[in-house]
């Protein structure tokens, strides 16, 4: 019997034969206790029957697709695990379902949309009147799992298994729904409109990548609370993969779900199913993958997931190990602002807050270490940033100076649309106002002038687009000076060497940057990869609508850093050409 199975996947994972985490012991662990419990305030029963029925009901289909198209359905142990259990357990008092919600958590690719799917077909084949609707927060996500069910459905087209007596299907597809006429029973899908879920009464609700959902619960409890009297008990199942969004309900199931499985916070009508790393794995430890994806072998290669994280590694690519470990790892990534977390802002302004540093940062001492710049200048109206990176070998730690200019007539307006921090910063410094209402570059140029003469700057990047009749000023006053400096082409999609580099300073702590302008901009910066390569972009950039968010200081930083890279002295540093050539896009 399939049912079988159940109970020889919890064997298997308590015993150590399945590499699993500690959510799937816990949850096995539990599944064994329950079903040994025989005292009287015990409510709950486990009916194998039932648990059979749901099984071998979604084997009744075919794939669609790959080398077992056309092939019966046969659900890995781990699914048939979370199905029994789903649909399993009973109430005595009444014999409904005792399960009313459930979280399905594992990462991509290891199939959730095909078994919802399958749950979904099952409902409409089994329950009289039902109603399964899946809910997202699009249209086109919703209907992810309406696409899966009339694949299903289509690959059983002829199937005399799939026929009702008068010898017509046993299922109707239509365009944005199914309909079982013997049951009675239908299938639909809808997007979060609060206004268009209300009057539904669903016996199955399927909430399909929950990570991406806003925080709010109301577009779940408009549902929910059309369920309630209904028979038998309505069901409730989520799934997801990890994510950087922690303002999610996915987040919140996830949490809540972890705190169920370890019983501080008991709830007998949730199951939740957790599939990801243990806290204390390292997340690129291949050996342990598995814990994440259980299907692994199955829809999940391996060798695609050795791939993936060699190209990691290889071109130490930031956004790419971002979405390694949140899709594959599974895990959601919290604390990040725009790419780049708090730790690694707070870690580079503690570090210049440290007094075994003190002596390094003198003007005196940093004339004597190698030095790089970064200059990107506005369009005359917006803020103007340059950056000087030092490297200073006895302490192996980087030290960034930044300089920000502002128009004078532009600082109102740009304390309502930039940050309201703007006058104070002005204040402490760390932002010089020109007169006017564009930038008056002179003060750029005594900055520069003074710098040239007191510190040994190796090479200046900067950004060509606005910056021709100012480095044509400074190639006449200093004749070496087109030696050292480096133009960056007028293109939103600039080639940069290094950019993982950078971000390993500031995640090994090892930048000194105690300016608060920069750690600003560097929430408002955003890491995204586009064919393995890696991008700096304003939060909330697109092709649409430009951000007007500030990262100017990210900019010249990783202009500075990369243009200092082959003058550090670290192991490989010379090696521009070999290093990463990972890009990132500004928009100004």
């Amino acid at each position: 019997m399939e049912v079988d199975r159940v109970y020889q996947y919890a064997d298997d994972v308590l015993s150590g034969k399945i590499l699993a985490n500690k959510y799937i012991k816990q949850v096995c662990k539990k599944f064994q206790a329950d079903l040994k419990r025989k005292d009287d305030e015990w409510e709950y029963y486990f009916s194998p029957e039932i648990a059979e029925e749901v099984v071998s009901v979604c084997q009744t289909f075919r794939f669609f697709e790959g080398s077992v198209a056309g092939e019966k359905v046969h659900l890995p142990d781990w699914q048939v695990f979370f199905v029994a259990n789903i649909y399993g357990w009973h109430r005595r008092s009444d014999n409904q379902r005792r399960y009313r919600r459930s979280l399905l958590y594992v990462g991509r690719y290891n199939a959730k949309t095909f078994l919802t799917a399958l749950l979904a077909l099952y409902e409409l084949l089994t329950v009289k009147n039902g109603l399964a609707v899946s809910v997202a927060t699009s249209t086109e996500q919703a209907e992810q799992v309406l696409n899966y069910m009339k694949k299903l459905v289509g690959a059983m087209d002829g199937d005399p298994d799939f026929l009702d007596d008068a010898g017509d299907p046993l299922l109707e597809v239509y365009d944005s729904a199914i309909y079982c006429p013997s049951r009675g029973s239908s299938y639909c899908t809808k997007s979060s409109s609060v206004r268009k879920l209300q009057g539904f009464h669903p016996t199955l609700l399927i909430g399909d990548e929950i990570a991406s959902y806003p925080e709010t619960y109301r577009i779940i409890d408009v549902i929910e609370s059309g369920m309630k009297q209904q028979a038998p008990r309505p069901l409730t199942i989520f799934t997801t993969t990890g994510d950087q969004n922690i303002h999610s309900i996915g987040y919140n199931e996830f949490e809540k779900a972890k705190k169920i499985l370890s019983g501080r916070f008991p709830d007998e009508s949730y199951f939740p199913m957790i599939y990801c790393i243990d806290d204390n794995d390292k997340w690129d430890d291949i050996s342990i993958i598995g814990k994440a994806n259980p299907n692994l072998g199955i829809s999940v290669s391996l060798e695609e997931i050795k791939q993936a994280l060699s190209d990691v590694k290889m071109y130490h690519d930031p956004a790419q190990e971002l979405e390694y470990r949140v899709k594959t790892a599974n895990v959601f990534v919290p604390g990040i602002k725009g790419g780049f977390t708090d730790k690694e802002i707070q870690a580079a302004i503690d570090n210049s807050k440290k007094r075994k540093y003190k002596d390094y940062l003198t003007d005196e001492y940093l004339a004597t270490c190698p030095c790089a710049g970064g200059i990107d200048l506005s369009k005359r109206f917006d803020f103007t940033a340059y950056t000087l990176y030092w490297y200073i070998a006895e302490i192996d730690m980087y030290y960034a100076r930044h300089r920000f200019y502002i128009p004078e007539d532009q600082i109102a307006a740009k304390m309502k649309t930039d940050a309201t921090g703007i006058r104070k910063w002005i204040e402490d410094g760390f932002i010089k106002p020109t007169p006017g209402k564009s930038i008056d570059y002179h003060y750029l140029k005594k900055d520069l002038d003074a710098d040239l003469q007191q510190f040994s700057i190796r090479e200046l990047g900067y950004d060509q687009r606005y910056s021709s009749d100012l480095i044509t000023t400074l190639e006449s006053k200093y004749p070496d000076l087109p030696t050292i400096l480096t133009a960056i082409p007028n293109s939103h999609q600039k080639q940069h060497e290094n950019l993982g580099a950078w971000r390993e300073i500031l995640v090994n702590e090892k930048l000194i940057d105690g300016n608060p302008v920069w750690a600003w901009m560097m929430t408002n910066a955003s890491l995204t990869s586009i064919h393995g390569l890696s991008f700096v972009e304003k939060i909330g950039d697109t092709e649409a609508a430009k951000s007007t968010k500030r990262i100017d200081g990210v900019d010249t930083s990783i202009l500075a850093f990369n243009s200092l890279r082959g003058d550090s002295g670290d192991e490989g540093a010379g090696e521009k050409a070999l290093s990463d050539f990972l890009s990132y896009r500004l928009y100004h």
